[in-house]
């Protein structure tokens, strides 16, 4: 096992975007290996009272501190369309090189439902993750090699794409799970786990599905 570091959440539907920044440096100054922010649309309760867009706290989060960010988690789905989530990653890595992870989710309705429309199950919700997963690495494998790409799928669709602004090596694509059968296919298609706090018996099986 790598050696053990600790991040700082930076909490934007709580602070300022401003605020946020300034705690994430302060956080590095005093021994915080890095940063991850949610892409929320609202806070999880009124009272917090904020919610930044995470692409451009992250930037500002780059310019100010030398260790590891990413978004944790973002949905490349319903409000976003996966090859937009792919362009944004690419830029944020691009910027900063060795520095960055995507970290993606199946969504939450707390998020997602401002486009309106049917919100599904978990099971549905889990796939078109996958198939999200599926067209950034396509697009990301595609653009390195400096090749257009297409995507026809059960979920989205993608037409001779290609990503103009890259980094020498992209970002590494983490999933936010707690389910076994989910930590089992992040294994499969993507480069790393993000998961709650939870009994140490529950953490090593989680980690076992996904090894």
């Amino acid at each position: 096992m790598s050696e053990l570091t600790v991040g700082y959440a930076a909490m934007l539907e709580q602070f300022h975007p401003t605020e946020a920044v300034d705690l994430t440096a302060y956080a590095e100054e005093h021994g915080f290996s890095g940063c991850m922010a949610a892409d929320h649309f609202q806070p999880w309760v009124p009272q917090q009272g904020q919610s930044a867009f995470v692409w451009n706290v992250l930037t500002a989060v780059g310019e100010r501190t030398t260790g590891d960010m990413g978004p944790g988690v973002v949905c490349p789905s319903f409000r976003w369309h996966p090859a937009m989530i792919a362009q944004a990653a690419a830029t944020l890595e691009a910027m900063y090189p060795g520095r960055t992870w995507l970290g993606v989710g199946a969504g939450e309705a707390l998020n997602e439902h401002v486009i309106g429309g049917y919100w599904p199950e978990a099971g549905e919700r889990s796939r078109r993750m996958f198939e999200a997963i599926e067209v950034v690495t396509k697009l990301f494998t595609a653009s390195l090699e400096g090749k257009d790409v297409k995507h026809s799928g059960e979920f989205f669709s993608m037409e001779t794409a290609r990503l103009w602004t890259m980094p020498e090596q992209a970002p590494p694509i983490l999933v936010a799970t707690a389910g076994p059968v989910n930590a089992k296919k992040t294994g499969r298609f993507a480069d790393g786990i993000i998961t709650v706090g939870a009994p140490p018996d529950k953490i090593e099986g989680l980690f076992a599905k996904f090894a």
